[in-house]
């Protein structure tokens, strides 16, 4: 897992931002094999133990039958939003806020503070 996905997202909002865009959406699959992720392959399972579980600060960590290991989409969104709005706070934007909304099921009790 390498940052390449942020790198370019960053670069595509960097573009739109500076076109005069103000809201944006991004999309790409969140997970390795996104259409395996019920399953748990050992891919998905190593993104959520290795990247997710880690840099989001989940309390207990990813195992099976846990609540990020359930909702691995959800926490990976989490993951991805938090990875590139971070770079874009200090880029493209200039400093300022970046907001993140959500309807999926985050438990943010899980994490430790972020």
């Amino acid at each position: 897992f390498n940052d390449k996905i942020p790198k370019k997202a960053n670069a595509a909002i960097s573009k739109a931002v500076a076109a005069g865009k103000k809201n944006m959406e991004v999309q790409f699959p969140p997970v390795p094999n996104v259409d395996e992720v019920k399953f748990g392959t050992p891919l998905n399972q190593k993104f959520g133990m290795s990247l997710i579980s880690k840099d989001l600060k989940i309390k207990g960590g990813y195992k099976p039958g846990s609540q990020v290991s359930r909702n691995l989409l959800a926490y990976s969104n989490i993951f991805w939003a938090k990875k590139i709005a971070g770079s874009l706070k200090g880029g493209a934007i200039g400093g300022k806020p970046v907001g993140v909304l959500t309807a999926e099921a985050v438990d943010f009790e899980q994490l430790e503070e972020n």
